[in-house]
């Protein structure tokens, strides 16, 4: 038996046990939740993007399409454009992480005059959840900024 062995079983555990607590160093494993990105974070933050390609495919359409546009094109880049408006209302509508008053908050937000900071906040998880406690805290009070 090596050391760790003779301190498991002065300790009353099992060696056996003891391989799967992690190395002694470092104590016992956690199960603490990964900062890894989920897909569904993935994607709420490139919506953005994808909208800027249907503008670049609008603009493309006008300067291409001399006389006639390109319908196809134009649908295309049409449905790109809505990308990030539609995929924040289903997000804000489907999601589990906002409470149903915050996201009555997000709503309300949203079309207020701050709507343009709000939603781009929307796309960034961290963004998200500062802007959700300044809802939180401007619902709680009047804000400074408006007169």
């Amino acid at each position: 038996m090596d050391a760790a062995d003779e301190r498991s079983a002065s300790e009353g555990r099992s060696p056996l046990i003891h391989v799967f607590d992690g190395p002694l160093e470092c104590g016992a494993m956690t199960s603490q939740p990964s900062d890894r990105p989920t897909l569904t974070s993935l994607t709420i933050t490139s919506l953005p993007y994808v909208t800027l390609l249907g503008c670049a495919g609008i603009v493309a359409n006008i300067a291409l399409s001399f006389e006639e546009p390109h319908r196809e094109m134009l649908l295309i880049a049409t449905l790109l454009l809505a990308a990030a408006p539609v995929g924040l209302i289903l997000h804000l509508a489907l999601t589990d992480e906002l409470e149903p008053s915050d996201k009555r908050k997000w709503l309300r937000g949203l079309m207020s005059r701050r709507a343009p900071e709000l939603f781009g906040a929307y796309f960034s998880s961290t963004s998200r959840r500062r802007a959700t406690s300044w809802l939180r805290r401007r619902a709680h009070g009047p804000d400074p900024g408006q007169r």
